[in-house]
């Protein structure tokens, strides 16, 4: 019988809400890879606080829901220092023990980095979006601080806020997307649903943004593109 592959010494976690229906998916990929899970659960009451508590995960609750953002130094505060931290910005993010490998190759080569930047490629209805010309050529490189040591970078709790970096730039670095990259599968029906439900808490500008994606994401799912298999 082969032996089972242990977890990475990596942990992982992100910031929920109501996600019973996704959830034990998430979990059944990412609990045989990571040692350790990471979740702040926003107030939960579809029965997502039961499946963590079955789960084993760690956890915490946090309340307002609706915004990620708000949770991000929670989450992070969370974490142990002495090994890396990937957060996702979902339980729609996913990435493969094979990148994952890669990924801790090249930062045992770079000791000294304490965030890491990668790509991620944005699914939609199983279409690479980059395959939809508009969406190329502006988010072509879309880059997301994926992986930490300690407390490198802190949030304003500001929707799609960027992160403020508080380590100097020599302790920051890139994995390109030939190299390893993140996958963020979603659907259309689910990107109309998750900005309809937090309209009201965008700027302007990230509302205009969000009409944008989604203009142009319905046509990417309506137009005669090519599926790519992930």
């Amino acid at each position: 019988m082969a032996s089972k592959k242990r977890p990475l010494p990596i942990q992982v976690g992100t910031v929920i809400y109501n996600e019973a229906d996704r959830l034990l998916v998430w979990l059944k990929f990412w609990q045989p890879i990571a040692e350790r899970i990471l979740i702040i659960d926003q107030g939960s009451d579809d029965g997502t606080q039961q499946i963590l508590k079955d789960s084993g995960v760690t956890w915490r609750e946090r309340l307002p829901h609706g915004s990620s953002d708000v949770h991000w130094n929670d989450l992070i505060s969370m974490t142990r220092t002495d090994k890396p931290f990937f957060r996702m910005g979902g339980i729609d993010e996913f990435i493969t023990r094979a990148n994952l490998k890669r990924t801790l190759k090249v930062m045992e080569a770079h000791p000294n980095v304490m965030l890491w930047w990668m790509r991620r490629i944005n699914w939609v209805n199983g279409i690479d979006s980059c395959e939809h010309p508009e969406i190329k050529k502006i988010l072509g490189n879309d880059w997301q601080s994926v992986i930490s040591f300690g407390r490198p970078y802190s949030f304003t709790g500001l929707m799609h806020g960027w992160p403020v970096i508080r380590v100097p730039g020599d302790k920051v670095g890139y994995i390109e997307r030939d190299l390893a990259w993140v996958d963020h599968r979603r659907t259309l029906d689910g990107i109309i649903e998750a900005n309809v439900s937090r309209e009201h808490m965008c700027r302007t500008q990230s509302s205009n943004d969000q009409t944008w994606f989604l203009r142009v994401c319905k046509e990417l799912v309506d137009g005669n593109y090519t599926k790519v298999d992930e």
